[in-house]
């Protein structure tokens, strides 16, 4: 897409990420308050989820005022075809099958941390290898492969030994 069409797609992305962000917290503030428990209430488990929600909704509305005021809003015939199946679009979909092919058929099955670095480095690898010319592709192996290790070990430590979370 060029870059005529990014106030477009930013307008659509935008919406999409309001109503995730408004799920997300809607979903947090229905989480348990524990206060018939006398828990401290800056530990209860939705207020992470509820201050990202916040961040997640704020910046939205930043995209959508953003994309409205470059004529976002206004769609022509062939805009919706170019969004639904363009490059983009296929590129969205790959991300999410990725995305839940971690979520869903790593994490739990073999352990968070290897987990991790499986998904860092082929999100890397699927994204980067058809920008990278044919010589340089061991470079960008050697890097998926570096910032995979390094991602993971950094998630996983920073879960389990500052959040204090158990992790599968």
């Amino acid at each position: 897409m060029n870059g005529s069409g990014m106030p477009r797609a930013d307008f659509v992305t935008s919406l999409v990420l309001i109503a995730f962000g408004a799920a997300m917290l809607w979903a947090s503030l229905e989480m348990p308050r524990f206060a018939q428990r006398n828990i401290n209430p800056y530990s209860i488990p939705g207020i992470v989820p509820g201050i990202l929600a916040g961040v997640n909704l704020i910046l939205a509305a930043v995209l959508l005022a953003r994309s409205v005021s470059r004529s976002g809003y206004r769609f022509g015939g062939s805009d919706w075809r170019a969004m639904v199946f363009g490059d983009g679009a296929k590129r969205l979909a790959v991300a999410f099958c990725l995305t839940v092919a971690y979520a869903v058929g790593l994490v739990g099955v073999i352990p968070f941390w290897l987990a991790t670095f499986l998904f860092v480095a082929a999100f890397i690898l699927i994204f980067e290898w058809p920008m990278v010319a044919a010589k340089r592709r061991w470079i960008l192996v050697a890097s998926a492969l570096v910032q995979g290790v390094l991602v993971s070990a950094v998630v996983a430590l920073v879960f389990q030994e500052l959040f204090l979370v158990t992790l599968p």
